[in-house]
């Protein structure tokens, strides 16, 4: 029996605003700007994307299960659906939330936002937990500067 743990939930959303004379006017006067607006955005929040992708669980998990060759181990999937299972709240409390800004479009508004997993332990077994660990600084490790502050390094 295969147990599935979600790490990461991804929610975008398109919000349609209702159409009046008003915003009419308003879209037609400025369309120039607002398209601009919306480029500039829209860049925005697709290279924010792009950074939080990286930092996120899920991408971390398979990179050192890749570079592990322990990928065979696991089946990591995605799912997409039209509707949200809601989250148990054990499940939830262990989720930290990230919304990223939304763009407003002339006829709506677009959301991103994601909740991810704060622990990978929860997702692997114990004997693979500790290889995925996050690699930490340590400041007095032989050689380093901080280690021996009046020793000199030669330069270039």
């Amino acid at each position: 029996k295969e147990s599935a743990k979600i790490i990461e939930r991804w929610i975008l959303q398109y919000e349609n605003k209702k159409s009046s004379a008003s915003v009419n006017v308003k879209c037609r006067r400025s369309a120039s700007t607002s398209f601009h607006t919306l480029y500039k955005k829209s860049i925005l929040m697709l290279r924010s994307l792009y950074s939080t992708l990286r930092l996120l669980p899920a991408y971390k998990l398979f990179r050192d299960l890749m570079s592990s060759a322990r990928i065979r181990m696991y089946n990591l999937g995605h799912r997409i659906s039209s509707f949200i299972e809601p989250f148990t709240r054990g499940e939830e409390a262990h989720m930290h939330r990230f919304v990223f800004t939304p763009v407003e479009t002339s006829s709506g508004l677009l959301s991103l936002s994601v909740l991810y997993t704060s622990s990978l332990l929860d997702v692997v077994d114990g004997s693979d937990a500790s290889t995925l660990l996050v690699p930490h600084f340590i400041p007095e490790y032989v050689g380093s500067p901080l280690a021996e502050p009046l020793k000199r390094f030669p330069s270039g």
